[in-house]
């Protein structure tokens, strides 16, 4: 029972470490500070913490400089507690270097730090509607992602045509003189230029990565964002099973030959999430782009891009789109599985969160 439960416990610390990895965001900053010294030329030990203060509270103004808006509107909600200590959220803090003027008198402090967004999130899950609901009390959202590989794409040249034309004409002048009539010729060419050029759309062709790559790790992004801030999520199988949806494979279908979902299957769908009383519905693609190899080593890379669209569902009237955005992630690995699956794990966490930060900062969760 013992080792049972100290393996529980390891096993929860490790857990706990890797998702404040995970939600942790590093921080480094330069910080320049006066001081005054009436003895010497030297700063007092004052004086160099003061300095260090000051870079720390830089290091937190240079995160929130780095937010998008629907996160700062969050955030404004929450200023003032959260800025009651900011050294809650500021993890390994320390002063990599101390530079002293002392003929100017100033300090110039080199400092890094980790600012804990896990716990940043907490808080403004606690805050935010989905956060103080419960299940089934208007925090329900299902979504649909289609994944697709590039399989190939076709680029064209520049086509161009030149037309030049010349035109000759004669110019004859005669005149009379006393042993007869007089003749003269002057040809005149003249000439002119012109042309049109022709470009053409690459064509791309793609294929489902379902079975090369698969979805796990985009779903464990979404289910697990999703979850942290209170909202009960639905992958679209269920909805497509329980209320009687389009087909998944049709809907997906659809999404790598065309780009995007008919307007019927997508009034379907969004009809097939209403009845099975859900808020919101994520729709998006996606795109593992033709990898390349990284210079320089052995690596692949491979670049993966996730289009989103959310809507509201309400109980009356259509769905309404209520935030739309498009992200790209690039990463290496061994191979291009490898490096995909990267590609993917992290352009999802990344758009996982901004739905939840776009919903949050709207209120309307």
């Amino acid at each position: 029972m013992i080792k049972i439960k100290y393996l529980i416990y390891i096993c929860a610390l490790l857990s706990t470490a890797l998702f404040s990895q995970a939600w942790a965001r590093e921080v480094e900053v330069v910080s320049t500070s006066g001081y005054e010294s009436s003895w010497g030329t030297k700063p007092s030990d004052k004086d160099l913490k003061k300095s260090q203060l000051l870079a720390k509270q830089l290091i937190w103004k240079s995160y929130l400089k780095d937010l998008d808006q629907s996160q700062i509107d969050q955030y404004l909600l929450l200023q003032k507690e959260l800025e009651k200590n900011i050294d809650e959220f500021i993890l390994n803090f320390y002063i990599k270097e101390t530079k002293v003027d002392e003929k100017n008198k100033i300090i110039t402090t080199i400092a890094r730090g980790e600012i804990n967004e896990a716990l940043i999130a907490g808080k403004l899950k606690n805050f935010s509607a989905a956060g103080q609901t419960t299940t089934q009390e208007g925090s329900n959202i299902g979504y649909l992602i289609t994944l697709r590989k590039e399989v190939s794409r076709k680029t064209y040249d520049t086509k161009e045509v030149s037309i030049n034309k010349k035109k000759k004409s004669t110019l004859e002048n005669s005149q009379e003189s006393s042993s007869g009539s007089l003749s003269s010729a002057e040809v005149v060419e003249e000439s002119t230029s012109g042309g049109s050029s022709e470009v053409k759309s690459d064509v791309t062709k793609y294929e489902s990565a379902n079975q090369s790559i698969g979805t796990q790790e985009l779903d464990a992004s979404f289910l697990s964002t999703f979850a942290s801030f209170g909202f009960e999520a639905t992958k679209y199988d269920h909805v497509e099973g329980f209320c009687n949806g389009p087909t998944q494979d049709e809907l997906e279908l659809e999404f790598i030959n065309n780009n995007k979902i008919s307007n019927k299957n997508k009034s379907l769908m969004l009809i097939a999430a209403k009845q099975c009383e859900l808020n919101y519905f994520v729709t998006g693609v996606a795109t593992v782009q033709k990898a390349s190899s990284q210079r320089g080593t052995s690596n692949i890379v491979s670049n993966v891009s996730l289009a989103v669209e959310v809507f509201s569902i309400g109980k009356k009237g259509p769905p309404k789109t209520v935030a739309s955005f498009v992200e790209q992630v690039s990463e290496s690995g061994s191979t291009e599985r490898a490096s995909a699956v990267k590609a993917l794990k992290s352009v999802s966490q990344i758009c996982a969160k901004k739905i939840v930060d776009q919903l949050n900062s709207k209120g309307i969760n």
